[in-house]
């Protein structure tokens, strides 16, 4: 922003713009374009300031006069009415004022000079011009005297009890403050901010969406149609009534209840005490932030450069764009010139008289020439003016799925757009296509016309946008009430979710589609206040409230993500559009019910709200281009991107509209380069961005495992691979620790209540990790089991499958039963199928031992009970004691500043290859806080018994913390080949003689 460029460009100098080295500054195959783009954004400059810079460079180069006068036209260097628009694009207006201003300052002096050729007017002249030399030429610097810092203390990380729960082999300094609340409003805000996180757990809770860990890639899905069930809609939400009408359970909050809560945070939003305490806490962060990077910069930049990484082999995510302006707009109008000369006898529309026309007449009928084709005339976006009849009919053509064609123009270029995406290994997105509700094929067509024309990567997941355009359905008698529209949206994915048979392109869909998006429609107002009309009742001709919105979205989606989850099939995420103006009316609901929001930069004059989107982990993709952009937002240096980051939200980068704002084919890489350059980020902080955009994306667990690695749900650096995320585990860890140190804070000020965190404890990490590596070793007894026999003898033996399942879960599954079902019908996988069957059993019987008391959790420190999710809304552990680490100690004294030096030793493996963690001893969690863990730890570690009784007594003479009182996986296979052997007198000597 120092740079004089755009001082040096008003004052009329010829200046153009150069690269200089790309190879160090530039992240794009077309730097120039690039250097043009920020320059763009940074400076506010208009089309033809950036063509007088471009054809200044012409000017100013070296080319031949033959090479510059095909460039600029003939008469280039001579007078202005000579100028030819159609090669330079720089108006003449702009060529006389600059001829003008230049004579009229030459005059003036050509004036001094020769009217009185003495030395006193040189003598006046020369300050003039030493004063007007030294203004152009000499910066102005402002030089601000730093505040003095409290006097910090360096002592031992280990002195402190809150550094007994930190991963203490990432080695930093730390910086903690330590003290007494001078505020005395502080508990207050801390209790109210309690219940508030523990209102969004409420709802949170409804989304029954798999745990990660205990997700096993290798089982099979068993799809069934539920029998005699059809759901139906009641009050706005879909029901699923099975026979006799019998109402199968449904899990939501009454929207009456709703109402109570969301008043309840918006009278926080609105308390000035809750503001007050908010931004010093926010401000505290933000200083945080700075003073880790000035003391462990060295130390995170030197992770980057030991392990040789960079950004560019980072995997981002695109979660925010919207597919119809996705493509950058060189590219769209590259494919219409090609259709145009080479494709002109398509049949593209039908006349008014029935006939059907090709291109070539669509477009002379129109009026549209193929060389006046531009970005003006095919954006059409919420911050440009309307769209001329020739724009909107050409998006039509090219960007519509239901025009005359079928949508095969449009996807064609969504097809050449992934191409494109699939070149780079680590760039994906996360496309935004439209479901208007209109009626109930919306979703057929949609799921027919992405099948039919084959409109899928491995790279993208679409996001279903439903726009905020009920009032304008209404108004055109699409619709008769609120009730029909939701009807419109829900009802086929229900349909299609209890028979995917009924519909095979949209359940096909439905498996690449990640979540849903609602989204404002520029010149539409919603209704004010909370209404009490039920959906039915709602009939007038205007949108309702978003929250009232929000609501019946958020509660048709946790319904039908618990039918879905529970038969196997893929869920979704709701994250709704928060335009850059919008206030607490829209980013309060999103508190309670939404998995992350797209823009919102409203949280930047809403300090309550912010530090709530801090405290519970919402992610936020921002798109900064577009905010610049917009009629309502400011300068692009004045987004508030940079000061979330520093502060700790859960940010990250995204394009929304590319087709309006890039000028290069890598869009996304484009965004993150000009953020790079405008706000100085490091390459910590770029590949800090690009985790957060995997970790808030829809795509699959098994595509986030191979992108960050096997325990990537995992809060603390124990789930953060730096060889995959090149994000170092300093920067990891210190996230931890800090938002941990916040909850921590927020518990001493309010009477040392507990809190509900939104990222995993040490402990619960631990409890996730043991119950990993017990499955694991389960799993590792029976392959080298099955390993050891042949296919053809297994054949027979799988019939022992089904009692030994019986025996472990002592109830047999109906997913069991299809397991085994399908083992004795395929004999050629058996092997496969048994061992993915043994996996569910164990995961079940894991489950239910934990629900009956036979493993009890560790029960070290301070406890609590806790019933149903954590903190993160993903831990499910019925009636568990959960470690909790001891609040902050008060001290007597002022606050003060403590910095900590990094302790010695050296830093542990990761878990590598099989996806099972070392030991926990060697990871250094709890080990101080909970020696029973630890001992346990170890316990787990040893080889596997040979008998349960064994087993039992390893597990109590490491503290009992883990009951191992059922019998080893071999020996119930021992055990029941033997009954069947004295049943089937012969089994044992035809097992022998096939290996067995």
């Amino acid at each position: 922003a120092s740079h004089p460029f755009q001082k040096f460009f008003k004052r009329g100098l010829r200046v153009a713009l150069g690269t200089e080295g790309p190879l160090h500054f530039h992240h794009t195959q077309q730097p120039v374009h690039e250097e043009y783009g920020t320059a763009i954004k940074l400076y506010k400059l208009s089309g033809t300031d950036i063509c007088e810079v471009a054809r200044n460079s012409v000017l100013i180069s070296g080319f031949e006069h033959q090479v510059k006068s095909r460039w600029l036209g003939q008469a280039y260097a001579e007078e202005i009415e000579d100028n030819d628009y159609d090669k330079s694009n720089v108006p003449n207006i702009r060529l006389q004022f600059r001829a003008d201003v230049w004579n009229a300052e030459y005059d003036i002096l050509n004036r001094k000079v020769n009217r009185k050729n003495t030395l006193a007017e040189l003598d006046d002249l020369v300050p003039v011009l030493s004063a007007s030399s030294a203004k152009l030429t000499t910066p102005t610097t402002t030089t601000s005297t730093p505040p003095v810092a409290p006097r910090s203390t360096l002592r031992s990380a280990g002195s402190r009890s809150f550094t007994q729960r930190r991963l203490e082999q990432v080695t930093f300094e730390r910086v903690d403050i330590i003290g007494p609340d001078e505020s005395g409003t502080s508990g207050r805000v801390a209790l109210l901010l309690l219940d508030a996180l523990e209102l969004r757990s409420k709802y949170t809770s409804l989304h029954n969406r798999p745990l990660p860990w205990r997700i096993d890639s290798g089982s099979m899905r068993v799809d069934p149609k539920v029998p005699d069930a059809e759901a139906l809609m009641v009050d706005g939400i879909v029901a699923l009534r099975a026979t006799g009408d019998t109402q199968l359970p449904e899990s939501h909050y009454s929207y009456a209840e709703f109402v109570s809560d969301l008043n309840f945070i918006m009278d926080i939003a609105d308390d000035p005490q809750v503001n007050q305490v908010a931004y010093k806490r926010l401000q505290v962060l933000e200083h945080k932030f700075g003073m880790h990077k000035g003391l462990n910069s060295n130390l995170e930049d030197f992770c980057d450069t030991e392990d040789h990484r960079d950004f560019y082999q980072t995997y981002k995510i695109d979660v925010h764009v919207h597919m119809s302006s996705g493509m950058p707009c060189k590219a769209l109008i590259d494919f219409v010139a090609d259709k145009a000369r080479n494709h002109g006898d398509d049949i593209v529309a039908c006349s008014t008289d029935g006939n059907p026309l090709t291109l070539s007449e669509y477009l002379e009928q129109n009026g549209v020439e193929v060389e006046e084709i531009d970005a003006r005339m095919l954006l059409a976006s919420n911050f440009e003016r309307k769209a001329d009849s020739k724009g909107a009919k050409m998006r039509s053509l090219l960007l519509h799925s239901d025009n005359y064609m079928g949508g095969r123009y449009y996807a064609e270029l969504i097809k050449h757009e992934f191409t494109n995406m699939e070149k780079d290994a680590f760039k994906f997105a996360e496309n935004r296509l439209t479901i208007a509700g209109k009626s109930r094929t919306d979703w057929d067509n949609l799921a027919q016309w992405c099948v039919s024309h084959g409109v899928q990567s491995l790279h993208n997941r679409w996001t279903v946008q439903i726009p905020e355009s009920y009032g304008f359905l209404r108004s055109q008698n699409y619709l008769h009430n609120f009730q029909e529209y939701l009807a419109n949206l829900f009802l086929p994915l229900w349909e299609v979710s209890l028979d995917p048979n009924r519909n095979y392109q949209l359940a096909h869909f439905l498996k690449h589609m990640a979540g849903f998006d609602c989204v404002p429609v520029s010149g539409s107002k919603g209704a004010g206040g909370m209404p009490t009309e039920t959906p039915e009742q709602w009939t007038r001709d205007e949108n309702p409230p978003f929250a009232y919105f929000l609501y019946y979205l958020h509660a048709n989606i946790s319904a039908l993500n618990t039918f879905r989850s529970s038969m196997g099939q893929s869920v979704f995420l709701l994250r709704p559009h928060c335009s850059d103006d919008a206030g607490k009316e829209r980013l309060a609901p999103c508190v309670l019910l939404a998995d992350g929001v797209s823009h919102a930069m409203g949280l930047d004059s809403l300090p309550s709200m912010q530090y709530l989107y801090y405290l519970t982990r919402l992610g936020l993709a921002m798109s900064p281009l577009s905010s610049a952009n917009a009629r309502e937002a400011g300068e692009y240096s004045k987004h508030p991107f940079p000061v979330f980051l520093r502060r700790g939200l859960n940010v990250t980068l995204s394009t929304d509209v590319p087709l309006a704002l890039h000028l290069t084919q890598e869009a996304l890489l484009e965004e993150y380069a000009i953020a790079n350059k405008m706000w100085q980020l490091s390459p910590t902080d770029m590949c800090e961005i690009a985790r957060n955009s995997v970790l808030q994306s829809g795509f699959g667990h098994e595509e986030l495992k191979r992108w960050l690695g096997d325990f990537y749900f995992l809060s603390s650096s124990l789930g953060n691979y730096a060889e995959k995320s090149h994000c170092p585990d300093v920067r990891v860890a210190y996230r931890f620790e800090v938002y941990h140190s916040e909850i921590d804070y927020l518990e001493s000020v309010a009477g040392n209540k507990s809190f509900r965190r939104y990222m995993l404890t040490t402990a619960q990490e631990n409890d996730i990790v043991r119950e990993v590596r017990m499955r694991s070793d389960h799993e590792r007894q029976f392959r080298a089991l099955v390993t050891t026999r042949s296919t053809r003898a297994f054949s027979k033996y799988t019939a022992l499958t089904e009692g030994d399942l019986n025996e472990v879960l002592q109830v047999p599954s109906p997913r069991s039963q299809a397991m085994v079902a399908v083992t004795r019908r395929s004999p050629r996988s058996n092997r496969t199928a048994a061992e993915r069957t043994l996996t569910d059993a164990l995961s079940e019987f894991i489950e239910k031992a934990k629900a009956s008391g036979q493993l009890s959790p560790s029960s070290s420190g301070r406890q609590r009970q806790d019933s149903g999710q954590s903190p993160s809304g993903l831990l499910t552990v019925a009636k568990s004691p959960v470690v909790v680490p001891p609040a902050l100690v008060a001290s007597p004294t002022v606050p003060r500043l403590e910095l900590h030096a990094p302790s010695p030793g050296r830093s542990p493996a990761k878990p590598q290859g099989s996806g099972v963690p070392p030991p926990l001893t060697d990871l250094g969690l709890s080990v101080t806080e909970a020696p029973a863990q630890t001992q346990d730890a170890s316990a787990e570690g040893a080889p596997a018994k040979s008998s349960a009784a064994s087993a039992a007594s390893a597990a109590s003479a490491a503290s009992g913390s883990v009951a191992s009182s059922y019998p080893s996986i071999p020996e119930v296979l021992s055990e029941r080949q033997q009954q069947q052997q004295q049943q089937q007198p012969g089994l044992s000597e035809r097992a022998a003689g096939e290996g067995l």
